[in-house]
């Protein structure tokens, strides 16, 4: 008899796991229409300055490298040494450039590069970074994401977490 109550629990346990497991997969994600599709290489970012930019005034020759990150993420503080030695040893004629996209607050993301020192550009805007990270295919919303692209925009390669600059170098030759 006392079998009873513990398989109702269990089957009670596994019906409302199955729908806590609906309600958190159909939660309200932030979809990209079709405008913003079209516009998202004009999304604006904050800069360090205090200036407003977008990627179509992100100036480079043939490849940009776009690393989206966030100051709460583990593993963007392990790259961000390997991408400040990346950037380094890229040449100066623009040819190919390093920026990061940081999904968070302009207040923590001054702060911390007082912690860590980012020496590329870096772009910041918690909704339009996610937005433009979803542009560029991280539907799952992966930190770190990188992607590579050429200079119309068309993804030439992505990393889905923490990369190395022998990573980048390899792409990028």
């Amino acid at each position: 008899m006392k079998k009873l109550p513990i398989i109702v629990l269990i089957s009670l346990a596994f019906i409302v796991g199955i729908g806590a497991n609906i309600f958190i997969n159909s939660s309200e994600e932030p979809q990209i229409t079709e405008t913003e599709i079209k516009s998202a290489m004009d999304l604006p970012f904050m800069i360090e300055n205090g200036g407003k930019v977008s990627l179509n005034d992100i100036e480079f020759k043939e490849v940009l490298i776009i690393n989206f990150w966030a100051s709460w993420c583990e593993p963007c503080k392990k790259e961000i040494p390997e991408l400040n030695s990346f950037n380094a040893s890229l040449d100066k004629d623009n040819n190919t450039r390093l920026i990061g996209v940081a999904i968070d607050d302009m207040d923590e993301v001054t702060s911390f590069m007082k912690e860590i020192p980012i020496s590329y550009s870096n772009l910041t805007d918690e909704k339009n970074g996610f937005l433009l990270s979803r542009h560029f295919g991280n539907d799952k919303g992966v930190l770190p994401f990188t992607v590579v692209v050429d200079k119309n925009y068309q993804i030439r390669h992505k990393f889905y977490g923490e990369i190395t600059e022998k990573d980048l170098l390899n792409v990028v030759k």
